[in-house]
């Protein structure tokens, strides 16, 4: 009998799975998610960069409310009534830097000389140097006069005083640093100090930030219960003096800070700026209500321009990755 012929056999299907030696298209791996902490950073830092690349105008447009612009002070007689003006270093001359430096040493000098870092004036004016810092230079007078006084060199010179700030980020949040608060001494006792802590305060708030900050020496009792009065409180990065057999002692300086997204804002400050305080060198004020101005806007901030500031932060962070992977290959 003949054998049967042998049918070939069926081929084999192709596995599913590609063999391991084959070489596939690869597909490109999800982004790791950030981290909670990276995320509260990278749109602290946008909120503060989208802020800090304004306009002077502008930024006095939307940050500055109107009914906070001039102060009035009924403690004389005549009543007297200040201005201010916003300057950064990039408007201002260096014979004003000069003389905002000369004002510190002459209202704090004997503070900085008795702690251990001492007094540094080139040093203190490299610090007014940054590009962010911002100034409200006040000076007495009407409205008129300080608009000739900011179209003219030497804005400074006989100003009745100035406060610093820079808008920043620390500990991922966005904050507004208070650098520098100093009066000459005609007009201290006229609520010009309060004045103008409500009006950094104000900005704060119309920006977003969540707390406002400051530095205060030990050796300046005064202003550091002023400020305790305002509802600062030593925060988290303020240094500390180890407890020892016989008590504790002081630190050199107080950083106080005070929350500006969370604090009741049922007092109107506006209203009441001209309360003066115990020894008349700050008032006694919380600040403009709801904050931008009395009624009731919250911070003005575009949220668009902010969002976009975080997409380029993420893409720098990215680029950053990828060249840093980059150099470790090569």
């Amino acid at each position: 009998m003949a054998a049967t012929k042998r049918q070939p056999s069926e081929p084999t299907p192709p596995s599913s799975r590609p063999s391991k030696r084959v070489k596939t298209t690869s597909r490109p791996r999800p982004s790791k998610p950030y981290s909670k902490g990276r995320q509260a950073t990278l749109r602290a830092t946008a909120l503060v960069t989208t802020a800090n690349s304004l306009p002077l105008p502008s930024f006095a447009a939307l940050y500055i409310p109107a009914a906070l612009r001039t102060h009035t002070s009924t403690a004389s007689a005549p009543a007297t009534t200040f201005t201010l003006a916003l300057h950064s270093t990039a408007t201002l001359a260096p014979t004003d830097v000069d003389a905002l430096v000369a004002l510190v040493e002459e209202t704090s000098g004997a503070d900085y000389r008795a702690s251990s870092a001492g007094w540094h004036g080139a040093r203190k004016r490299e610090e007014m140097d940054d590009r962010d810092m911002r100034f409200l230079v006040v000076r007495r007078g009407s409205d008129e006069d300080e608009g000739e006084a900011r179209s003219s060199a030497g804005c400074v010179a006989g100003c009745a005083g100035f406060l610093s700030f820079a808008l920043c980020v620390e500990g991922a949040q966005a904050v507004l640093y208070i650098y520098e608060i100093h009066l000459r001494a005609a007009a201290r006792g006229l609520g010009v100090g309060g004045w103008l802590m409500d009006v950094a305060e104000a900005v704060g708030r119309a920006v977003g930030v969540a707390k406002a900050m400051l530095t205060v020496f030990a050796t300046n009792v005064r202003a550091e219960a002023l400020y305790r009065r305002r509802g600062y409180s030593e925060d988290s990065i303020s240094p500390t003096v180890h407890k020892t057999r016989k008590g504790s002692g002081r630190p050199e300086y107080f950083i106080l800070s005070k929350r500006l997204d969370s604090e009741d804002d049922s007092t109107d400050g506006v209203a009441s700026r001209d309360a003066q305080g115990s020894d008349g060198l700050l008032d006694d004020q919380n600040g403009v209500k709801k904050g931008n101005d009395v009624s009731g806007n919250g911070h003005q901030v575009d949220d668009a321009a902010v969002e976009h500031e975080v997409q380029l932060l993420e893409t720098k962070d990215k680029d950053r990755v990828k060249t840093g992977k980059a150099e470790a290959v090569s």
